[in-house]
């Protein structure tokens, strides 16, 4: 019993180090994308960010009289704790044999996985309202009324594309959906989801910048309209805990694409890699599945990055319009085809 809670204890602080570190790669990869999209030198240092965030704990922690005291104070946890909470439930690699015990490269399996990401992301947004709420002025309150809106637009549309992928793999379970992308076509090409859900791909694409807050739907803190939006009466720690938040919403976001759509740790011809049956060769796999993993996710963070500096933020209304008339009945479109196609299949077979 307590070995099984001390491999829990080890397995939580190394993925909490792990977290830390891809946030760090996270703002020095937007500082050097920022300095080369916009042409505006940048401050340089990989611990820049640290430092960032340790000057915001010595600086006064004002709140200002207007404001509900409560919920200002709670949002930016509210906020980031989901968001953390999210990155527990998701497989890091297939379980690992050691010591004739098999430890499993992730912190909670739960048969619905899925629903469990689903609810996190969903609540940590609603951090975003509270804060603007508690905020009681008028730039943060139209930030938290846009968020609202973004929600109830594009959150139908980035669950419904997942409900794609958890029909074809029959599971709500991620680690089901990971595996179930681990044969393929020919010994060549992978039966990624990519693949099989094109649509559905692109439309999760689209809707998870809106779930991160991502620009070109970062209304919500909109800088030329709104000063910062929902956080514009916060400042010190709270500003850096909402900043924080939205690196591991996009971690999150970037590593939950990858499982969905992208294999996860597979790639073609790894697994036939004749792995010793052994303590070594057991680690060796993992760290071998965990780095694929990091790579493929390195790869959509930097898409992220790409496409914050090369698309315009839309309006509001642009926005809404684009979600209801457009990707709504895309993504119910997507619905009916995926299981028409899925029926056809089992009647054939």
């Amino acid at each position: 019993m307590m070995t099984n809670v001390l491999i829990q204890l080890v397995k939580a602080l190394l993925v909490l180090a792990a977290i830390d570190v891809a946030l760090l790669g996270i703002a020095a990869m937007r500082r050097c994308v920022d300095a080369k999209m916009s042409g505006i030198p940048q401050p340089k240092g990989f611990l820049r960010p640290v430092i960032d965030f340790v000057k915001a704990l010595y600086k006064e922690n004002l709140v200002p009289e207007h404001v509900d005291r409560t919920l200002y104070t709670i949002a930016p946890a509210i906020a980031l704790v989901p968001a953390v909470l999210a990155i527990a439930v998701l497989p890091f690699g297939t379980p690992v044999a050691a010591e004739g015990r098999t430890i499993e490269l992730q912190l909670a399996s739960l048969d619905t996985g899925v629903l469990f990401v689903l609810a996190t992301g969903l609540l940590a947004m609603t951090g975003i309202v509270y804060g603007s709420f508690a905020a009681n002025n008028k730039f943060a309150m139209l930030g938290g009324l846009r968020a609202t809106a973004q929600i109830l637009a594009l959150w139908t549309v980035y669950a419904f594309a997942i409900i794609g992928v958890v029909m074809l793999a029959g599971s709500l379970r991620l680690e089901s959906i990971v595996a179930a992308q681990a044969a393929t076509w020919a010994a060549v090409i992978p039966k990624w989801n990519v693949f099989l859900q094109p649509l559905g791909f692109l439309l999760f694409a689209v809707s998870m910048f809106a779930v991160a807050s991502w620009r070109p739907f970062d209304t919500a803190r909109s800088g030329d309209e709104l000063v910062t939006g929902y956080a514009t009466e916060h400042d010190g720690v709270k500003l850096a805990l909402f900043t924080c938040a939205e690196s591991v919403l996009l971690l999150t976001q970037a590593l939950l694409l990858v499982l969905l759509f992208f294999g996860g740790w597979h790639l073609p011809g790894l697994e036939l890699i004749p792995w010793p049956e052994s303590l070594i060769g057991g680690l060796l796999a993992g760290i071998v599945q965990v780095t694929v993993l990091a790579l493929k996710t390195t790869a959509v963070v930097f898409f992220f990055q790409w496409i914050r500096w090369s698309l315009p933020r839309f309006r509001h209304d642009q926005m809404l319009r684009l979600g209801w008339k457009w990707l709504v009945p895309l993504v119910l479109l997507n619905l009916v085809a995926t299981g028409a196609v899925l029926s056809l299949v089992t009647k054939l077979s």
